[in-house]
């Protein structure tokens, strides 16, 4: 697929009503050259925060304002490690013969870090038999992601040759100098269906390129008042955990895979279930638990959740985390192992009061 082929696509993308997010993302394509704007979350939150400044609520009728911030060095990030990060893989439309998807990774840790160019890029059947293999991103600049922050690629399926494809794929992606690759289902965009690319080569394999380097999001340029988010147009993430003063504390981070703009609340009910799935308790909500901001499509809301005192009946581990966002339960899916936690120490011997859970910080954009 030549520059041509990719402008003509982006061209019918434009045009096309469904999809936004698939828009944005495929839009990176046909720019040769991002000015990578870098913000940075002015509310900084730290493990050993027990008693956080109350952040700015924005309204579910205002669009989120970008703040014009200092960019940071790229040389004095630290490269962003497989546990700091999520990987989110959307598709497929069609292009050309092709199939185009996206791909983001989203920096659920607490500091800034940086990504500098591809390593692989794979895509799995959901037994994790190989349908496509990877070819390496163009090199671009290092982007550095804040906490929250996410930089996206354009993802190229081609030459399928084979039987039809599973239903479930599964794409796997490592950057440069990782010791192993990160997983993510491929969340099918309304109207994808089960197309598979043209058989344009007959005995040579599939192929999943990545035509254009890593680019964050570009600010919401507004439009019309979104409705609210649904968890099918959500997922969620957990950070790992830091130890301050005797609790827990981790970041939880919601990207909008949806493809339009919704809103979200501040500090949607926080559900902690055992590995059956039964209800624990249920953590306190942030300032006004009606407040709502604005989530744009291909972006991510960060906020910091604290967990202590654990002096009732030991329960079945792994802790699950959901959040309850309207009629749906979102579940907050550890990035690594680092985001799984044991049973806190109870801190209240011998009363058994419920264990503490609840955010000490608001969901908002990188930024504000």
């Amino acid at each position: 697929m030549n520059r041509g082929d990719v402008a003509r696509w982006v061209d019918r993308r434009r045009r096309d009503p469904f999809g936004a997010f698939a828009l944005i993302v495929v839009a990176l394509i046909a720019i040769s050259a991002l000015a990578l704007g870098l913000d940075r979350v002015t509310n900084r939150r730290t493990v050993a925060s027990s008693s956080p400044s109350a952040a700015p609520i924005v309204e579910a009728t205002a669009r989120p304002t970008i703040e014009s911030e200092p960019t940071p060095v790229p040389a004095s990030v630290a490269p962003c490690s497989p546990d700091d990060v999520a990987l989110a893989a959307g598709g497929w439309s069609g292009a050309t013969g092709s199939m185009g998807g996206g791909a983001s990774l989203i920096n659920v840790s607490i500091d800034p870090c940086s990504i500098d160019g591809m390593r692989a890029i794979d895509l799995l059947a959901n037994d994790g038999g190989l349908i496509a293999t990877g070819t390496a991103a163009t090199p671009g600049p290092v982007v550095v992601l804040v906490p929250g922050g996410v930089a996206s690629v354009i993802t190229v399926w081609s030459n399928w040759c084979g039987d039809p494809r599973p239903r479930a794929l599964v794409l796997r992606l490592s950057l440069l100098d990782w010791d192993r690759g990160l997983l993510a289902p491929v969340v099918n965009w309304p109207g994808s269906g089960g197309s598979v690319p043209r058989c344009d080569t007959p005995n040579a394999p599939s192929t999943i390129g990545v035509p254009e380097p890593w680019a964050t999001p570009q600010p919401p340029d507004g439009g019309s008042l979104p409705e609210a988010c649904t968890t099918a147009r959500l997922s969620g993430y957990l950070g790992g955990w830091g130890v301050a003063a005797g609790t827990s504390y981790a970041n939880v981070v919601v990207f909008n895979q949806g493809g339009v703009d919704c809103f979200l609340a501040t500090s949607p009910a926080l559900e902690l279930r055992d590995a059956s799935g039964s209800l624990l308790a249920t953590g306190e909500r942030w300032i006004d638990p009606d407040s709502t901001f604005v989530l744009p499509a291909g972006w991510a809301a960060i906020g910091t959740i604290g967990f202590a005192g654990w002096c009732v009946a030991p329960p079945k581990l792994p802790f699950r985390f959901d959040l309850r966002i309207g009629d749906g339960q979102l579940a907050i899916a550890p990035t690594s192992a680092r985001s799984e936690i044991g049973t806190p120490t109870c801190n209240s011997a011998p009363a058994t009061p419920p264990p503490s859970l609840g955010y000490t910080g608001p969901l908002v954009l990188p930024g504000q």
